[in-house]
């Protein structure tokens, strides 16, 4: 058998603004309150921890106050496991923290040859288990132009990845996908319409 509660073991003022601070905590909105029947939930799942055998020997003010803060952890300990449950079940799903970005695949900088004076360009490759892609950043081509990108592959066969116009006064953010693998894929190039080669990135 289990001895008697001391006392000052139940639920006092202080407890009870332990768990109401908490359940401030882990509201799911900052704005939201705790149901009444949740803040009910957890100080019953916290009247169920078991009391531990106590000595006949009557406690010392230390052992007392040791015994009030062991108390107040299993308290917050159970009311942070009853609402977390509660919440959880209540969500649904988490939730990513305010201002967290997502973290992207990893790229491959390259770099190409033959920049027309002027042009400002960079490129990076994302390795898709499907084929290459190429991200290319670039600004000041002339006004209008139309431009096609094109793979050649380590067999020498081309394929055609996409087309862009150029436009004035702004950095262009292209996106062009290939059906070819990362390491079947030897040169990328920017042509003209004229199929004269503007930039080229060979990668083997």
């Amino acid at each position: 058998m289990t001895g008697p509660r001391d006392p000052d073991e139940g639920e006092r003022p202080e407890d009870i603004e332990l768990l109401a601070r908490l359940a401030a905590v882990l509201a799911p909105e900052p704005t939201t309150p705790i149901a009444a029947d949740r803040i009910a939930a957890v100080r019953a799942r916290a009247a169920q921890i078991p009391a531990v055998d106590q000595p006949s020997v009557p406690p010392s003010p230390i052992g007392r106050a040791r015994r009030r803060s062991g108390r107040r952890e299993l308290l917050m300990g159970s009311a942070a496991a009853g609402l977390g449950l509660v919440l959880g079940v209540g969500a649904g799903r988490a939730t990513a923290p305010e201002g967290a970005v997502a973290a992207g695949p990893p790229t491959e900088p390259i770099a190409f040859d033959g920049v027309p004076t002027g042009v400002d360009a960079s490129a990076r490759l994302i390795n898709h288990t499907w084929g290459v892609e190429l991200l290319l950043d670039v600004a000041n081509l002339a006004p209008g132009g139309a431009y096609d990108v094109r793979y050649t592959s380590v067999d020498g066969d081309e394929i055609a990845a996409g087309s862009f116009v150029a436009v004035p006064d702004v950095v262009m953010k292209c996106r062009f996908n290939g059906a070819l693998l990362r390491g079947q894929t030897a040169a990328i190039e920017v042509r003209g319409r004229d199929d004269d080669v503007r930039m080229s990135a060979r990668l083997v």
